[in-house]
């Protein structure tokens, strides 16, 4: 079969339909790994930032300020070997409640509501492999340092934007009013189809059109 043969068959085989409830779970499932991608990124970049931090420690050469950048570990060091080495001795100082209000001020930016539920959802983030956490701290490439809130939730919305897995909104700029928004649950809680459906529909409309679909 021919390229043309295969894109005429293609677009000639019939799609099938999604039902109301199918698309709901879609749209729910969209939300859901936006919202927990944007936990990871968060714990990712406190994650990466003390692992600088403790390389910095480690180095003779910082610790004797000497000129040369030969005689800094931390310098020749790569990130991933950073990770490699230290992430055991780091993991145990990270702030998960800093990564949940973290997260929180991201989503609203985003137009989303935290329900409850994710606060369990954070408590998990420590179980991660490291491998996926530096992978994901590579979204974030060149922010190694620990900087005020408002600087790390911007840095986290560029990634959400505009990084490798960014979702790429039409108008990044669009700040809609969320107080009436009605708290997005962690999946573990959705309820199922013949139970009484969460209200998300505000929710979901404000930002189906803004996913790369």
């Amino acid at each position: 079969m021919s390229f043309n043969q295969f894109t005429t068959y293609v677009e000639s085989k019939p799609k099938p339909l999604l039902t109301v409830d199918e698309v709901e779970k879609v749209q729910r499932q969209r939300v859901a790994n936006l919202i927990g991608h944007v936990f990871q990124l968060t714990y990712a970049a406190l994650f990466d930032a003390l692992i600088h931090e403790e390389k910095r420690n480690q180095c003779n050469g910082c610790a004797i300020h000497h000129p040369s950048q030969r005689e800094h570990s931390c310098v020749m060091m790569d990130s991933e070997d950073a990770w490699m080495y230290y992430r055991d001795d780091v993991v145990e100082k990270i702030d998960l409640n800093i990564v949940l209000k973290t997260t929180e001020s991201v989503c609203i930016a985003l137009g989303l509501k935290l329900g409850k539920s994710w606060e369990a959802y954070v408590t998990e983030l420590p179980k991660f492999p490291w491998t996926s956490i530096y992978l994901t701290s590579l979204e974030l490439e060149g922010f190694s340092e620990i900087v005020q809130p408002k600087q790390l939730q911007d840095r986290i919305l560029y990634a959400i934007y505009y990084g490798p897995n960014g979702i790429k909104w039409k108008d990044s700029s669009d700040r809609d009013n969320t107080e009436n928004i009605e708290p997005v649950q962690c999946p573990e809680t959705i309820v199922r189809k013949d139970e009484e459906p969460m209200e998300l529909d505000f929710v979901i409309n404000e930002i189906q059109n803004k996913f790369c679909m």
